[in-house]
């Protein structure tokens, strides 16, 4: 009798240890699955639970191939204002809980004239704005104000900005070349996107100062887009 009640007692406590074991597998698999299902909610490749776009990137004009669409005419100007412009608004949808970067990209179409890209005269320009500083006649001059002095610079130019009217110092600025036609330029990259919806002007004009005076509207063909990058 008394092996038996001993058996009996040995026996209950392996069927509360295997019970016991049980539901401890039972969580450790419950909990695996949930740190994986929490991964698998993670943004990838800019989907949130593969429903939700954490990345929202919106054009004033959007296109079916979803880019920002630049096209017309230029005539000389000494600033960007003058030119032609277009708009993308990048963000991060707020159900979402990831950092990013962005970059914005122009790109040149072929039927862009190459008139554009000529050669311009002497001149002073700001460093920053890209634009003429029609004041200042000879090198000496300009340089001591801060500018720079262009002697064999290309006619079209692009600028970026955090508003609508091309005030104040641009995010970033430069010259199209002919090398550039039929290809992605990298106008800006590498700046902060967050959950409020920021917009970008980049705006694309033609020195005033050519060396050859032959033109009549000079069409510009062209396109805008941007992409957003998950950070590590």
């Amino acid at each position: 009798m008394g092996f038996d009640n001993i058996d009996t007692g040995n026996s209950k406590k392996r069927k509360i240890l295997i019970i016991v074991l049980i539901i401890f597998l039972g969580l450790l698999i419950l909990g695996g699955t949930y740190a994986f299902l929490s991964y698998a909610l993670s943004v990838e490749n800019g989907n949130y639970s593969g429903k939700v776009e954490c990345f929202k990137i919106n054009y004033s004009t959007l296109n079916e191939d979803g880019t920002e669409k630049i096209t017309g005419t230029l005539f000389p100007s000494i600033n960007a204002s003058n030119g032609l412009s277009g708009m993308v608004s990048l963000g991060i949808d707020e159900s979402c809980n990831v950092n990013a970067t962005g970059s914005l990209y122009m790109h040149v179409s072929e039927g862009t004239s190459v008139t554009l890209l000529q050669t311009v005269r002497e001149h002073c320009e700001n460093s920053l704005t890209l634009e003429t500083i029609d004041e200042y006649d000879n090198s000496s001059d300009c340089t001591d104000a801060n500018g720079i002095w262009v002697t064999n610079g290309t006619a079209l130019k692009y600028a970026v900005y955090n508003n609508n009217s091309a005030n104040g110092n641009p995010l970033d600025s430069g010259y199209i070349t002919a090398n550039d036609i039929g290809d992605d330029i990298l106008v800006y990259t590498n700046f902060d996107v967050n959950y409020t919806m920021n917009s970008y002007y980049i705006y694309i004009w033609m020195d005033g100062y050519l060396m050859d005076d032959n033109y009549t509207n000079l069409p510009f063909g062209g396109y805008i887009h941007a992409s957003v990058s998950q950070n590590e």
